[in-house]
């Protein structure tokens, strides 16, 4: 597990690199944007700074990128959050419930809701929750945000409906691999010969099938979970709210090259990092991953 992880930091440190010189080097060559000193110098002192949590000064606000982007994050972390458990807890309870009987009305007709779930967009979702349960209903608010300094639970309901819409798409896929991994691993020939030397179903699933049906959830699943903060930045504009999207979009409106740097520098790390925890789980969950191998 050590010799795997450490292939893994090597990879996600070379990946953080590539992709924070391509973010550079992109946005270094747009119209207006001149300086003196040699990219490669300005590229090293860039990297150098986000190293020690400085991200440079924002010329449309006037202010450090870090403490803007900390600032921001107060309101994407949460959110990131409340829609990865959702999805979690609502697709794993879905996926399960139908596995247990896959052949029922009801299974099939759940993973043709997941099928749908997994084509809608997130931002048109974002739409037609504020439709209903906002302009309709007038349940929750349809936008903007409360500050968690001012009052906790007024923060909270604004993040349910942009929490929800980031939460199915990803909650329908979770839904339709989690099923498809337990009837896959119920029918396995190891849990078959289980059964065979005395266990019943359930005790040769959760001994032998789960652990099997987890990694092919997340080979699945994985990726998407990752997506769904790309997926959050979006929804944010939908609902305005104060997040590390709107801060990006409104630095693109005003082109504070340093601030957009600085945005984009944090969203790629954040997706590396998500991918390098999957990768852990995997090797956690299949033992052949973490066999030694020359790099």
């Amino acid at each position: 597990m050590i010799w795997f992880a450490a292939k893994k930091v090597l990879g996600l440190v070379v990946t953080l690199v590539a992709a924070a010189a391509i973010v550079f080097v992109v946005l270094d060559l747009l119209p207006g944007v001149t300086s003196d000193q040699p990219a490669l110098e300005r590229f090293l002192r860039w990297l150098a700074g986000m190293l020690v949590g400085d991200f440079g000064t924002s010329a449309s606000l006037g202010a450090p990128v870090g403490p803007l982007i900390a600032e921001r994050l107060a309101v994407t972390l949460p959110l990131v959050a409340l829609a990865t458990l959702l999805a979690i807890l609502i697709g794993g309870l879905v996926g399960l419930g139908a596995a247990r009987r896959p052949q029922s009305i009801w299974a099939k007709a759940v993973m043709a809701s997941a099928r749908l779930g997994i084509a809608i967009p997130d931002f048109w979702l974002g739409m037609l929750l504020v439709l209903l349960f906002s302009l309709t209903l007038r349940w929750l608010p349809q936008g903007g945000f409360v500050p968690w300094q001012e009052n906790a639970l007024g923060a909270l309901q604004s993040l349910i409906l942009p929490g929800v819409a980031v939460a199915v798409p990803l909650g329908a896929l979770l839904a339709r691999a989690v099923y498809d991994a337990v009837v896959a691993a119920q029918g396995a020939e190891f849990v078959r010969a289980a059964q065979a030397r005395g266990l019943t179903r359930r005790e040769a699933m959760q001994r032998h099938g789960l652990r099997n049906a987890a990694l092919e959830v997340l080979s699945r699943a994985g990726p998407a979970l990752a997506l769904l903060i790309v997926s959050a930045v979006v929804v944010e504009n939908v609902y305005y709210l104060p997040g590390l999207g709107r801060l990006i979009l409104d630095a693109v409106g005003a082109r504070d090259v340093v601030l957009v740097r600085g945005g984009l520098a944090i969203l790629i790390f954040a997706l590396a990092g998500t991918m390098f925890l999957i990768d852990l789980c995997e090797a956690w969950a299949d033992p052949r991953l973490r066999a030694w191998r020359p790099l």
